[in-house]
Order: C-alpha cells, then structure tokens, then sequence
C-alpha cells in the first residue's frame, strides 16, 4: 500500500547535462512532494486505530543517477507486520474475516478509559469496583501485560470486529485521486526554482 512518486522524463533528460548537481538536488524535489502527500494521507488517517498516523510517512525506494523514487506509506523497515493492519483500515475487514492485532486493539483501548470502567461494570456488576482497582489499559499497555479480565475486554472488542467487518477509510486511495497533482507542481516549482539558479 502506497502512492509513488517518480522524477520526471523530460526534466531528467535536460538535468543529464548536469548530472552531479542533479543528483544532489532532484531528490529533495522529489522528497518534498512525497511529504506534501505523506502530510495529505495523515490528515485523512483516523486518530485512534491502533496504527499510529505518525507511522505515514515518505522515503526513497530507489535512487539512481538519473532518477530517484519516492515511496509514500508504510516503511517496512520500521513498519513490519503492522502494514497488514494498516492495510485493514486502508481498505477494511470483510464481515467473519481473521481476528484482528490484540496488540492494536489493546493500543485502541487504552485511549478509551470510560468504555473501559462502562464494560466492567456490565459485565461485573457488583466486582467491577475491585476489578477497576486494579488498574486499566494504558496506551503504553501489551496485550499480554493485561490481567485477565482486561484481556477479555480486548477479546469482546476484537470478536465484534471480526464478526461485523469494519468500513476502510481509503485515505490513501483519495490522495491519489485528489492531491497527486498537486505534488506534482511542487516537483516542478522545486526543479525550476533550481534550474534558474544554476542557469543564471
């Protein structure tokens, strides 16, 4: 999952001419138009997911001598396995698909500390006190740092998920769609505001 962009054809055919200068500049035109998206795809990611939004981000994929590539998304690097989840609220869960993260719907919790004391209280009743003396899920908790009964929060949540499906939020599709465009006219402005310096 990610939005690419490339350098273009007929810039990097007159930038040849300089080649050393255009390795050196075409890449920072191309990085400031992949963060221009990166920044429009993070505006549209929901706050709380699990997957944090600061996760989106732009980086190169490919350089060469004559063409660099940036990749908006999900650094595998430093992303992992969450990019299948990130993946889930890109596009969505079918209704009776897998369970989802523990972990991610751990981090979902943690941020929601009055559905929390509300569920023990349905299920517990007249426990819940004791059980909310405890302690409750923090967005720095793991799913299994959790007691018991706060695990069984986690797993009514990730059950009602897997049977319903969720709707995806597309926010990588819309930039797409809407806002590589404009990137692009940034990659411009950045090229020709380099070529008018150096041709002077």
């Amino acid at each position: 999952m990610a939005l690419k962009i490339t350098g273009l054809n007929e810039v990097i055919d007159f930038a040849k001419k300089m080649p050393d200068a255009v390795r050196f500049f075409e890449p920072k035109a191309t990085k400031k138009a992949g963060d221009f998206l990166a920044g429009r795809v993070r505006d549209k990611w929901p706050e709380d997911t699990g997957f944090s939004k600061r996760r989106i981000n732009s980086f190169f994929v490919k350089k060469t001598k004559d063409q660099s590539l940036m990749q908006v998304g999900f650094n595998p690097q430093t992303s992992g396995k969450n990019i299948e989840y990130a993946e889930t609220i890109e596009f969505g869960r079918s209704p009776n698909s897998s369970f989802p993260p523990l972990d991610s719907i751990t981090f979902w919790l943690g941020g929601k500390k009055q559905l929390q004391k509300e569920m023990i209280r349905a299920f517990h009743g007249e426990r819940a006190s004791k059980i909310l003396a405890k302690g409750v899920i923090n967005r720095s908790s793991t799913y299994e740092s959790l007691n018991s009964y706060l695990k069984g929060l986690v797993h009514v949540i990730g059950d009602s998920i897997r049977r319903k499906g969720t709707d995806g939020v597309f926010a990588f599709k819309q930039t797409a769609e809407k806002d590589v465009p404009d990137a692009l006219k940034i990659y411009d402005q950045e090229l020709d505001r380099f070529f008018k310096t150096i041709l002077k």
